[in-house]
């Protein structure tokens, strides 16, 4: 009970401490969202474009009248320091449900928000929110592929047989993220309070959503549509006009503005980089980045010989993009996660 005595102005909540340590990946057997790196999005259907603008935008929402409405807004900025901010990445994820908000900020920093009344959330826990039901947030622990098997004992004469083989165990690993899950409505929202962010969505909401994951109809081809529904495949940065036309209001920065950065900066940047310091620097990354994303090392061959070229290309360039801008500490982390991308995820950065 002790998040209770932080939360007293919410007098509608039930909150306890939380003794789940797994979180099960997919555990709607439904669709993923990605907002990754500077910024690289993967629609709940697979298609993959880059948005570099630093505003705040609509990551998912839905847009049926139901008395359990939710919004993940993201908010994008240029790390401290950046002289060239022609990059932008994650700042934090906001889940709405109506009038809370979820906050997942940097370093992992949670708060909760009602109107003028805000509270920090430290350690795992879980809530009750009216029609919503329970809400859980977890800062880590275990995360697992799937669910625990169903293990039979094992009988004498089946150990003895050539041909025995035990159940294999669930692939695990330690998640890096901080999730918010809301079961009744089949919404996990996840941040690693750095830069990715991901949105589990449950089957329920085909075709019942928008936002820069586009509208979950199973077909990726048609999700490069602005929020009025212009088709802009094959235009000229069309990353960006998709993600302008997503962008919402921030009273936390209420000046910001859509920007028309290209989708690719890394690629802009090659050719004249030498002739300023700045640049001199970036472009020394930049061939570091060729050996840092060379997926045979992240991902292996079997990713490589049974995944399509389009989507090899984006986890390229997108990786590249990533570790030529990132903070030194953070490299290592951004190669686990373009590893877990391809199913790597025993993945060691050396």
């Amino acid at each position: 009970m002790a998040l209770l005595g932080i939360l007293s102005f919410l007098a509608c909540f039930l909150v306890h401490a939380s003794n789940a340590e797994t979180l099960i990946i997919d555990s709607y057997g439904n669709a993923t969202c990605r907002s990754q790196g500077e910024v690289h999005y993967w629609s709940l259907d697979g298609l993959g474009y880059h948005h570099q603008c630093d505003c705040k935008y609509l990551l998912l929402g839905s847009i049926i009248k139901t008395r359990t409405p939710f919004k993940v807004l993201s908010k994008n900025w240029y790390l401290p320091g950046d002289e060239i901010q022609r990059a932008s990445w994650t700042k934090y994820v906001e889940v709405e449900l109506r009038r809370l908000t979820i906050r997942l900020g940097q370093d992992k920093k949670v708060t909760l928000k009602i109107g003028p009344f805000s509270a920090t959330v430290t350690g795992d826990s879980e809530m009750m929110l009216g029609k919503y039901g329970l809400i859980k947030i977890n800062f880590g622990g275990n995360e697992c592929a799937g669910s625990m098997p169903v293990i039979e004992p094992v009988q004498a004469d089946d150990a003895l047989r050539a041909d025995f083989m035990p159940p294999p165990p669930p692939r695990c690993w330690i998640s890096r993220f901080v999730t918010v899950e809301v079961p009744s409505i089949g919404l996990k929202v996840e941040f690693d309070g750095f830069a990715d962010a991901r949105v589990t969505l449950s089957k329920f909401w085909m075709r019942k959503v928008n936002g820069l994951c586009q509208n979950f109809d199973g077909d990726a081809m048609n999700d490069w549509r602005m929020r009025d529904g212009t088709n802009v495949e094959g235009m000229e940065n069309p990353g960006t006009m998709i993600g302008n036309s997503y962008q919402v209001f921030d009273p936390e920065d209420p000046e910001c503005q859509p920007c028309s950065l290209p989708d690719l900066p890394w690629m802009v940047f090659n050719g004249g980089l030498q002739r300023d310091p700045v640049f001199a620097a970036f472009a020394e990354a930049a061939d570091d980045a060729n050996t840092d994303c060379d997926l045979t090392r992240l991902c292996g061959d079997g990713y490589l010989n049974n995944t399509n070229s389009e989507e090899i290309a984006f986890l390229e360039e997108s990786c590249k993009m990533d570790v030529t801008n990132a903070p030194a500490g953070m490299k290592c982390n951004l190669e686990r996660t373009y590893a877990e991308q391809c199913g790597n995820f025993n993945f060691v950065c050396v």
